[in-house]
């Protein structure tokens, strides 16, 4: 997707000064994330659904026209312990540019580094940047058992594999299974112990702190942390040097994630399709993408459409080790019936919804991507390239080539293709 993206209700350029409470109206379903911003949006509440958690950055612009030149201070530490952090309210924080009374009440966790300095981390950023890479994650982290309601797991100890069959009752939007990135991040919040108690820790939090007021529930985001240990951490901030603390921003980049969980990862589901055959015929033309897109946020998307990507500014995520994940269909449709299946969305409506998809939505569908997946998964493609290699050893053993050879590595991802390694030899 490379047309511009536009919130609906906010003014170009609209700062996020804050990030305050989370709340739904009494009966429903859906979560809204309550905002200190300027300008303040030109009609209703300061607030956004809770879908739209993927681009809620502290002091960053939405529907930004413009260069963002606020400096921040950045750095990189590793965790020792996420789990022994003590938790305090954002209000304490000496590095706090602005008193806003929407914030002020929120949870930070905070620690020392071994330089001294004092970090107040919010907890809605790390969870930010722990799970919410799209809306699924962000909206389904508040509905209690959400995992064991959508998904299935069996384990094979012997073979080191699980199976996940994601149920009819899934919302997860299908495209997030093409994506080896984002099946692995899944595979991790799904298996990895840790992982799933911290994310689970979420909906547990809102159900026992909630608190009915008026014609809405409204909850102080909290949640428990996995240990991260040994995790480096990327943050910008801004720094107070008086007392030496840093105000965390925005998480950037975690890598070196432990995941306890199978060598091999399988996903299924009946709604799955393996791409056949082409069936010849004149291939199907592109259709121009919009200019912009507007998100509304209180609307239900259409079950009509691929969800178009949005993108957003990206989280670096890398797991200390590669787990190879696959996707299994046992249907198959021609390679033309599914490009005729992908852009079926006529372009030429440039509103769209974020929320989940529904019988009665009428706005194409879209969703957000921050995930920048960067664990190096190379050996696990190795087996692609066999042929590739017994020809080479063949050209060194029949015909004296001599042969350069260089360690394998990831090209930048083009387009739909996301999985490129390069290897020279002479």
């Amino acid at each position: 997707m490379n047309g511009i993206v536009h919130l609906k209700g906010f003014e170009e350029d609209t700062w996020i000064n804050g990030i305050g409470e989370l709340f739904c109206r009494k009966g429903g379903v859906r979560w809204a994330v309550s905002l200190s911003v300027f300008p303040s949006r030109q009609n209703g509440a300061d607030a956004t659904s809770l879908s739209n958690a993927p681009l809620l950055v502290r002091k960053t612009l939405i529907n930004q026209t413009k260069g963002n030149y606020r400096k921040r201070l950045e750095k990189t530490f590793t965790v020792q312990r996420a789990n022994e952090w003590r938790i305090d309210r954002l209000e304490s924080c000496p590095a706090l540019e602005r008193r806003l009374s929407k914030e002020l009440r929120q949870y930070c966790f905070v620690f020392e580094l071994h330089d001294g300095i004092q970090v107040f981390l919010p907890h809605f950023e790390l969870a930010r940047a722990l799970f919410f890479h799209n809306g699924y994650f962000a909206r389904s982290s508040v509905v209690h058992d959400v995992l064991s309601n959508e998904f299935a797991v069996k384990y094979d100890e012997l073979k080191s594999v699980a199976t996940v069959h994601v149920l009819q009752t899934c919302n997860c939007p299908l495209e997030v299974f093409n994506d080896s990135g984002y099946r692995r991040m899944l595979a991790w919040l799904l298996l990895d112990k840790e992982a799933r108690r911290s994310y689970e820790s979420i909906s547990q939090s809102q159900l026992l702190s909630g608190r009915e007021i008026g014609q809405y529930r409204r909850w102080t985001f909290h949640f428990e942390p996995p240990p991260l240990t040994n995790v480096s951490l990327t943050v910008k901030g801004n720094f107070e040097p008086e007392s030496q603390t840093l105000l965390v921003y925005e998480v950037t980049g975690v890598r070196n994630i432990p995941a306890n969980i199978p060598d091999q990862v399988e996903f299924f589901s009946p709604k799955f399709y393996a791409n056949g055959n082409g069936a010849g015929g004149q291939p199907t033309s592109p259709m121009s993408e919009p200019l912009q897109y507007n998100v509304e946020d209180n609307a239900e998307g259409s079950r009509e459409n691929k969800p178009i990507t949005l993108n957003v500014s990206k989280t670096e995520f890398e797991f200390a080790g590669a787990v190879a994940t696959s996707r299994i269909a046992k249907k198959s449709r021609l390679a033309r019936e599914s490009r005729e299946h992908n852009s079926q969305l006529g372009n030429t409506s440039t509103n769209v919804s974020t929320e989940e998809q529904g019988p009665f939505g009428t706005l194409p569908s879209a969703e957000w991507d921050s995930l920048k997946e960067q664990t190096d998964d190379t050996h696990l493609y190795l087996n692609k390239f066999k042929s590739y290699f017994e020809m080479l050893t063949l050209l060194e053993d029949r015909y004296g080539c001599t042969v350069g050879k260089y360690p394998l590595r990831k090209l930048p991802a083009q387009g739909d293709f996301k999985r490129n390694l390069s290897r020279v030899c002479v």
